[in-house]
């Protein structure tokens, strides 16, 4: 990823409240793991990185709970 030229976009779009704040969350360890930073760098936001995260909440509301938790 060299000679590239970069520009900057922000879209922004009201998503409302994400979770309740007011009833607390609850949260369960997902099977699936964080992807390790020598295979895709989790800070670098690349998008197909991103599968991994929604496969996590996917597997947390399909067992009734708010939101996956991750570990390395």
């Amino acid at each position: 990823m060299h000679d590239l030229q970069d520009d900057f976009l922000v879209f922004i779009t009201p998503f409302g409240a994400y979770l309740d704040l007011d009833k607390g969350a609850r949260c369960m360890t997902s099977s699936w793991r964080r992807v390790d930073d020598t295979s895709i760098p989790a800070r670098a936001k690349v998008t197909g990185l991103y599968v991994n995260n929604a496969l996590a909440k996917t597997e947390a509301m399909l067992a009734g709970f708010d939101e996956a938790i991750m570990l390395n």
